[in-house]
């Protein structure tokens, strides 16, 4: 069975190969104009490639923007919706342009690519890092290099790529310090476990103190993978600026060099120059891109085998003359769920209407057949401009990507390249039947194909419920899939048993960068979730305080799990039903900019009851407003036992509305008494000059502000009394 499911996939990608597709874009997201200005987005300096994790969302980097303009990580929703999920603080340096990886614990990693600053550098303090980002945004360093072997830095610095290996751990490879900046150690290829342990596996150099190091094959490694043969596989920058090459890293340690770019065609450098990252799309071939060289100058797709027999496939700016309407400068692969190559230049393409071009989307099959799929700024540029990584494939089978130009901002966007005919799912994960009594089996079947790598075959298995709660109610469907290989297509399945009511989601994510999923409903009895919050209007950064209460219907007994309180996607929490079926959370205001919300709890079920949902609950988050307060006098001068009142009016100065509170008026600095302001923000106070020694007076009014009124000192008065 599993043979004929392979068969088939095999078959229709072929298929599909033949059929005419074409290709519509979406902007998605386009990125601040200000990188020290806009925080509430990441900014688009060299955004990464893009990753679906298990939890059904899209994740990438930005190297610089943020709250702290060290860079962001960000999170695309199904329904578009971009959200800035960390900043980085900026004492570990940048996070990287690298993609984030999905491991096997639901977390994900990725790297901080470069110090944060110049002194940085030559003091050696953070010359970059591994970081582990939990579900709930959560970031912790596992790893600062330079960490040993002091300006040598043996351990490496400044890492440039992260991936999953066949054992659980994390691979990667780092540059060196840059001898410009600082003489020391080149590159090196590391192994690191998800608790932080890192070994070095490999020093492409060899450092000198002072002086730049000795580098026998190559300067540092980019991005790597591991092929089917269980070695490492990447290409590297040669030292002394020469034009690189294709290396092979074994199990055993040993650094291979496979290919020596620009060693055909003299200075012309036809086979290519600085070659990209590879992928394994073939059972025994690797295929990258070169940034440079080729026949014209702009660069190549080829492929190597994994004992070294390269191959040239496509010359870029083959096509349109000087205009090279088919796209210059390729940046690497990924293969599509037909088993052709999406890429990405990103120069060329067709003339825009002010003469320039900014790059394509292509699609190359593996004998070499070059297809543009989609022109960016051919119109105008709001559709981006300047990819700098290729698309990703995700679960609905279209592709995303990002640009690190263009869009309405001129700084980037994220989008999304709809295909049609639609292809099928990078990952293809069905359950049967669809819906289930709790205690019934549901088979779960699932198939990856282009699955030639030992990095695309780690592939991990999650349960997420539609509402947060026990996964477990799903079954039992977690951990590493082994599965069954045959023709590049893994595939396997597995009996769950539902043991509580709700929808569940299962998904496998292989490679920690792409995802399948398929949805169970289970039923139950049914529950109702009422929710109240206090108060419905609030300053910034007061807090309010939700109240809910679950009841079902259909069984004798109350309902237990969680429930989760949400604003538009913003998890504000979790708590758990106590006894009496009800639950409260207390959530700060502050993390949110003034203006109206709507709140919703979501119940998580249980092994009774259905999952539910309460009826949205708005709440007006109000500014703090910075007031003023003036005050008068009646008179100037009394002479006793004559009066004068003193008038103090505190404004808001902007916005609308009144303050509340109190003014406590002073002589000098002697308290003379406090009056409550009334609705239109007057207080008064009146004095006697009974018993008040002649001689001049100076006196203030001071308002202590409330809960969305800042305080405020008046103007001073001067009375004489006679």
């Amino acid at each position: 069975m599993r043979r004929l499911v392979a068969a088939l996939i095999l078959l229709l990608a072929a298929c599909q190969i033949s059929v005419a597709q074409t290709y519509s874009d979406t902007t998605l997201y386009n990125f601040p104009t200000n990188i020290y200005g806009d925080f509430s987005g990441p900014f688009s300096l060299l955004p990464s490639s893009l990753i679906q994790a298990s939890d059904g969302n899209l994740y990438g980097t930005t190297i610089a923007g943020g709250s702290n303009y060290m860079g962001s990580i960000f999170r695309v929703a199904p329904d578009g919706v971009v959200t800035t999920v960390y900043t980085a603080p900026g004492q570990s340096g940048m996070v990287s342009p690298a993609q984030l990886v999905e491991a096997g614990d639901g977390n994900l990693y990725g790297i901080t690519a470069s110090p944060a600053n110049l002194y940085q550098f030559y003091n050696n303090t953070q010359p970059g890092s591994v970081f582990r980002m939990t579900p709930s945004g959560e970031v912790t360093i596992l790893y600062t290099f330079c960490s040993q072997g002091g300006f040598n830095c043996t351990d490496g610095a400044i890492p440039v790529s992260l991936i999953l290996g066949s054992d659980g751990n994390l691979y990667g490879t780092t540059m060196g310090l840059n001898p410009a900046f600082l003489p020391g150690a080149g590159g090196t290829i590391f192994r690191i476990t998800l608790s932080g342990t890192l070994t070095t596996l490999y020093a492409l150099c060899v450092p000198r103190s002072g002086f730049e190091p000795v580098c026998a094959q190559a300067q540092y490694a980019n991005t790597i993978v591991q092929a089917s043969d269980g070695n490492f596989y990447g290409a590297a920058y040669s030292a002394n600026f020469l034009p690189g090459l294709i290396y092979e890293f074994t199990a055993s340690g040993e650094f291979k060099t496979l290919h020596s770019f620009c060693s055909q065609g003299g200075s012309a450098c036809t086979d290519g120059e600085e070659g990209n990252g590879l992928i394994q799309a073939s059972p025994d071939a690797l295929y990258g891109t070169a940034a440079m060289g080729g026949a014209n100058g702009d660069g190549v797709a080829f492929k190597i085998s994994q004992a070294g027999g390269y191959q040239k496939l496509y010359d870029f700016c083959s096509d349109g003359g000087t205009s090279c309407t088919d796209g210059g400068t390729p940046v690497g692969f990924f293969q599509a769920s037909d088993g052709n190559l999406a890429d990405v230049t990103s120069y060329g393409g067709y003339l825009n209407s002010g003469g320039g071009s900014s790059g394509t989307v292509g699609y190359l099959t593996l004998s070499g057949a070059q297809k543009t799929a989609f022109d960016f700024c051919l119109t105008n540029c709001n559709d981006g401009a300047v990819p700098s990584t290729p698309p990703m494939q995700a679960a609905d089978g279209n592709f995303y990507g990002t640009t690190q130009q263009g869009g309405v901002n001129g700084t980037g966007t994220i989008y999304r390249l709809a295909v049609s005919p639609a292809l099928p799912p990078p990952i293809q994960v069905t359950v049967t039947p669809a819906t289930v009594a709790k205690g019934d089996p549901a088979m779960l079947q699932w198939s990856v194909p282009n699955a030639y790598s030992l990095t695309q075959q780690q592939c991990y298995a999650f349960i997420d419920p539609s509402i947060p709660g026990d996964a477990s109610y799903g079954g039992n469907w977690t951990g590493k899939q082994a599965g069954t290989l045959a023709k590049g297509v893994l595939s396997g399945s597995a009996t769950v048993t539902p043991t509580g009511a709700g929808t569940f989601t299962y998904a496998l994510t292989c490679g920690g960068t792409i995802s399948g999923f398929a949805t169970l409903t289970v039923p139950g009895a049914t529950s109702a979730t009422s929710f109240s919050l206090t108060p419905t209007t609030v300053p910034i950064g007061q807090p309010i305080t939700g109240s809910v209460s679950v009841t079902g219907t259909g069984s004798g007994v109350r309902p237990t799990g969680n429930v989760t309180f949400y604003s538009g996607n913003d998890a504000l929490g979790t708590v758990r039903l106590n006894s009496s079926g009800t639950a409260t959370i207390t959530a700060s205001t502050a993390p949110y900019a003034p203006g109206a919300y709507t709140v919703i709890a979501k119940y998580s079920g249980d092994t009774v009851y259905d999952p539910s949902t309460s009826s949205p609950v708005t709440v007006t988050v109000d500014p703090i407003y910075a007031t003023s307060t003036a005050l008068t006098e009646s008179a100037t001068t009394v002479t006793p036992p004559q009066t004068c009142t003193f008038t103090a009016t505190v404004t808001r100065n902007s916005g609308s509305g009144a303050p509340t509170g109190a003014v406590e008026f002073f002589n000098s600095n002697t308290p003379l008494g406090s009056r409550p302001l009334n609705s239109s923000g007057v207080a008064t106070f009146t004095a006697s000059s009974q018993g008040v020694p002649a001689g001049q007076y100076s006196i203030i009014a001071q308002y202590s502000g409330d809960d969305g009124d800042t305080g405020s000192t008046s103007n001073e008065v001067g009375i004489t009394v006679k």
